[in-house]
């Protein structure tokens, strides 16, 4: 009985070249595809949400003196353990470290900015932002080169790794609710009588007076003779 002929190696290299071409044009058509074009909008940039209104969380009047309010925020960040991470008479930061899950870390970051009321010489304004940096623990697994004498070198993989954190995203801290826990122990604070730090004496550069020696005393009296 006769077999049927086989199908040439040009007829099933032409086959595979067709179903390829089909495949990259599907991948392309995909590519190409927008949101708008499968019915949603483009996402919106994110500083599309910024409305600057004045009922942001980032400010709150108190009563009492800039260098008072600096001073009761950096009591009330220290009584919570965060680290004073820069300190000045109107202004100060602070840092505080988490780990919330094994590979992850955040670092929780706070500015204070005081400023004086112009209308009311006995109330100052608290400006606090808070952003938090998120790192991810990146492992690099060392390699030990060892010799052997019928193949050469031979590396190999060992136990030991070199861990480093990258920062993988930085966002800014809009919850209300967080500020409203910040505010209410500054508040606090401030109720228990704090007050502006007292400003450090500045030594005086005058030369101390030298005090003048009075006149010369006479010498000894020679005692009469006998």
């Amino acid at each position: 009985m006769r077999q049927p002929p086989r199908p040439c190696r040009r007829h099933r290299l032409c086959q595979g070249l067709r179903c390829l071409a089909l495949l990259a044009t599907a991948a392309t058509l995909a590519a190409c595809s927008t949101p708008a074009l499968l019915g949603g909008a483009p996402p919106l940039p994110s500083f599309a949400s910024e409305r600057f209104d004045r009922s942001a969380p980032f400010a709150r009047r108190f009563a009492g003196q800039p260098e008072a309010l600096c001073e009761a925020a950096r009591r009330a960040l220290l009584s919570q353990g965060y680290m004073i991470t820069g300190h000045e008479r109107l202004g100060l930061s602070g840092r505080k470290f988490f780990q919330p899950q094994r590979d992850a870390h955040v670092q929780l970051a706070i500015s204070v900015s005081c400023a004086d009321e112009v209308a009311d010489a006995q109330r100052g304004t608290v400006y606090v932002t808070a952003w938090q940096d998120q790192f991810v623990i990146k492992r690099n697994p060392s390699h030990a080169s060892v010799g052997v004498s019928a193949f050469g070198s031979i590396s190999l993989p060992l136990s030991a790794s070199e861990d480093s954190l990258v920062k993988v995203g930085i966002e800014t801290i809009s919850d209300a609710a967080f500020y409203e826990r910040f505010y209410g122990l500054l508040g606090a604070v401030l109720a228990a009588g704090v007050t502006a730090p007292a400003a450090t004496a500045t030594p005086s550069t005058a030369p101390a007076a030298t005090a003048t020696p009075s006149a010369a005393a006479a010498p000894p009296s020679t005692p009469a003779g006998r």
